[in-house]
């Protein structure tokens, strides 16, 4: 949100139970004019530990744990490694609210754009590693999720409209290409993966009519299966339909949004 000299801000809300959502603590605001702070947004299970990409030129991540009260940030500020990083461009969180992925969606002077991983040990946020594009993805980490259980990292490319798996090994305890890269006919807009990583919803636009779609996959051995039904589909042009969705732990409820409808 644009707030005190375009620094943006981050606001969280907690359901009464009673039809009402409040707000817990006080508004986050950024630190630089301009910074993009609440470009991105990721929050945990237990709903206290958020963060946040602030993705200006080098970028940065900011993390927060709910005191009670307000909210205070946790660990170290995260930055971007060069000008034009634009890290922060996509966060996701695991569960617990200890294991941070991080898109920056150009590295340097190139476009293909990393993906970092960290884990916070109660006091800074370590980096555990760095997931680099291969020449088949330009901005590489513009959308990426993780499931609650951090064992399976999905990073999208909307430029090359590729995403691409990949799953923790206990053995080298690092997260490794799972299977081949999937490749979606229209314009990628938005991912999302259950609890267990094993289901994937992609929304798209065709970038003529921009009805919009969301499809749904599942990983079947090496690869994404995509099921022929549900597939759900916008119903006028123009609709954007699928240019976010979220699911639930089991992906039994979707949640997708239309910025373009008009009725």
């Amino acid at each position: 949100a644009s707030h005190d000299n375009n620094k943006g801000l981050v606001s969280v809300f907690e359901y009464s139970g009673t039809g009402n959502w409040i707000k817990q603590g006080s508004d986050i605001i950024g630190e630089l004019e301009g910074g993009n702070f609440g470009q991105c947004v990721a929050i945990n299970k237990t709903g206290d530990i958020i963060s946040v990409g602030s993705n200006l030129n080098k970028g940065k991540v900011f993390s927060y744990k709910f005191n009670g009260t307000e909210w205070v940030q946790i660990g170290n500020t995260l930055d971007g490694t060069d000008d034009g990083d634009f890290f922060g461009s996509s966060v996701s969180l695991d569960s617990q609210g200890i294991i941070l992925i991080v898109g920056s969606t150009q590295t340097g002077n190139d476009n293909h754009g990393k993906v970092s991983v960290y884990q916070y040990n109660g006091t800074t946020w370590d980096e555990l590693q760095i997931i680099n594009s291969d020449n088949n993805a330009n901005s590489f980490g513009e959308l990426v999720t993780l499931s609650a259980d951090g064992e399976t990292i999905l990073i999208a490319s909307e430029s090359s409209n590729k995403i691409f798996t990949y799953a923790f090994d206990s053995d080298t305890q690092m997260w490794s290409e799972f299977g081949n890269f999937l490749t979606i006919s229209d314009n990628i807009k938005s991912i999302c993966t259950n609890r267990d990583g094993d289901f994937l919803l992609v929304g798209t636009t065709d970038g003529t009519t921009d009805t919009g779609s969301v499809s749904m996959y599942k990983k079947e051995n090496e690869d994404w299966q995509q099921f022929n039904d549900p597939n759900f589909h916008g119903t006028e042009h123009g609709e954007l339909f699928g240019s976010s969705v979220d699911c639930d732990d089991n992906a039994y409820v979707i949640a997708v949004g239309s910025p373009g409808f008009n009725n």
